[in-house]
């Protein structure tokens, strides 16, 4: 799995450091800070700097430990950060 930022309209891009390399699935930023993201095996992260650094914020309990088990669809974020939802199947 590969997440990357770019900060120049796509002229070149870097890789993120702190999220699990498996399959990201959605994201989504209130703002150019604060974001929130949802990944392979159930986990949910934040960042407060733009994607410079993540922090695992959530992992389900009993997490099925394979992709056939369901994955995220989508996020959204409220505007002031202070609200988000990721929603998924199963």
């Amino acid at each position: 799995g590969v997440v990357r930022r770019s900060d120049d309209q796509g002229s070149s891009w870097v890789d993120l450091a702190g999220l699990h390399r498996g399959r990201m699935q959605c994201a989504a930023f209130a703002n150019p800070l604060v974001g929130v993201a949802g990944g392979q095996l159930w986990r949910i992260y934040s960042t407060a700097d733009g994607g410079e650094a993540w922090s695992l914020d959530y992992v389900a309990s009993g997490a099925p430990s394979n992709i056939g088990s369901g994955e995220f669809r989508g996020a959204a974020i409220a505007e002031n950060g202070a609200r988000a939802v990721i929603c998924g199947d199963r």
